[in-house]
């Protein structure tokens, strides 16, 4: 019979001789913002108290992506060519989370990019835009029944369906749920924060150049709403563990997922890792409240 040599884990596909080496060097598996799975180690000591038996959260410190693992690993074993500088470990399969040895290939940069690029090469544009062939089709009459039979009944009522809202709406939803918790989890944590001052990066002055304006672009709002807060506080206290966070807030994955490409979270996770503040947030605007 043959045995299923891999194993899923919250969606991510890995051998399971690499996932018990894993767990034989006390490494785990975590999500990155970039969408790739990272392996990550706990801190021995708190970079909050510098103690080494404190109750504090240790958020896990990325080490290396997964998929660099894995080859990495069978690699030492003689399995597949060693990694050098500049080589790109590719999914050929185009799954993010498919870390499997047998998913992963070994190329350069430009190999890379034209394995991404191989499926809008793969037509002509005048075969992607015109399947059929042909240029033009004139419209086909409408086909005319006679039925005299129903002449005189009322016309069948029509049944509307219950709207579906949208995957945006059903982020909004997800973001106000959140920012009923930012006052509480603020109260909470509000001791891990280390008030250290941050550097100013860039100046206002810079958004309001000729040049800037000219090309229509506007300065990003780099401070979070209470729910964006509510949600870098919670990765905070699970340990940069999306899965986790779903569950404490009862909302699936993929509704959590987009406030990792918001400009704001950015900055703020940005703010924890290097200066350990907490984000700064003010209540969200009534153009942000419209779906």
């Amino acid at each position: 019979m043959n045995r299923q040599n891999w194993t899923e884990l919250n969606g991510i596909k890995v051998n399971n001789e690499v996932l018990a080496d894993l767990q034989a060097h006390g490494l785990a598996i975590t999500m990155g913002e970039d969408g790739y799975p990272w392996v990550a180690y706990t801190p021995a000591v708190c970079s909050s108290c510098g103690s080494s038996s404190c109750g504090h959260p240790r958020a896990p410190k990325r080490w290396k992506w997964l998929h660099h693992y894995v080859w990495d690993f069978y690699a030492a074993r003689g399995l597949r060519p060693a990694r050098k500088e500049g080589d790109v470990i590719h999914h050929q399969r185009g799954d993010k989370l498919d870390a499997r040895i047998k998913r992963l290939g070994r190329g350069t940069p430009t190999s890379h990019a034209r394995a991404h690029n191989a499926k809008a090469r793969r037509y002509s544009p005048r075969e992607r835009h015109d399947p059929s062939g042909l240029r033009y089709r004139p419209p086909q009459p409408a086909r005319v029944i006679d039925r005299p039979e129903l002449v005189g009944l009322p016309a069948p009522v029509a049944r509307t369906l219950p709207r579906v809202p949208s995957f945006r709406e059903r982020v909004l939803g997800v973001e106000w749920k959140l920012a009923q918790r930012v006052e509480m989890l603020w109260g909470e944590m509000k001791g891990l924060d280390s008030g250290e001052s941050i550097p100013r990066t860039t100046a206002k002055s810079k958004w309001r150049d000729s040049k800037t304006r000219r090309l229509g672009l506007k300065m990003p709002r780099y401070c979070c709403t209470e729910g964006e807060a509510a949600f870098v506080l919670l990765l905070i206290r699970h340990g940069f563990n999306l899965e986790r966070v779903a569950v404490d807030v009862g909302a699936p994955v993929e509704l959590l997922a987009p406030f990792y490409q918001r400009p704001s979270v950015s900055v703020a996770l940005q703010r924890w890792r290097a200066h350990r503040r907490l984000p700064a947030f003010a209540p969200m605007t009534w153009q942000e409240r419209q779906p």
